[in-house]
């Protein structure tokens, strides 16, 4: 969130499912001065609130059952509000899980000092995606 928020984005939030780690980080966003950034205590699968987004980051973060509902959130909030959306995704474990949703792969960049692919993926269509992903 730290290297998002440096970035001219209107905001830049976070998920967090420990009490305790949401804390540290809302500390961090103070101390640092970052005002454009909320932190959310939640399950990220329950989180559902998210049709003000275009942009998702993902560091691989979540067992595959988790990243099903994520996905698929993501997905119910794009057909209840269209909108241009892209998903990033650092070291990605779940080609096939993003793929087999309805997304397409825009994109694939490797840093030379980090050992970790990052992909850029946009929905194909959300109807569609959203069918295959119920479906997995």
């Amino acid at each position: 969130m730290l290297t998002l928020a440096k970035y001219p984005f209107a905001r830049v939030d976070g998920i967090e499912l420990s009490p305790q780690l949401a804390r540290t980080a809302r500390y961090n966003l103070r101390r640092l001065r970052i005002s454009n950034a909320t932190i959310y205590c939640v399950d990220a699968a329950d989180f559902t609130d998210l049709d003000s987004y275009t942009y998702f980051y993902m560091y691989n973060p979540f067992p595959e059952v988790v990243m099903r509902s994520v996905i698929g959130n993501v997905l119910f909030s794009l057909k209840q509000q269209s909108r241009k959306a892209i998903l990033i995704y650092k070291h990605p474990q779940m080609h096939n899980l993003i793929t087999n949703a309805g997304f397409r792969k825009l994109t694939e960049t490797r840093q030379t000092h980090h050992p970790f692919a990052t992909y850029i993926w946009e929905p194909v269509s959300h109807s569609t995606a959203q069918e295959r992903l119920v479906r997995g």
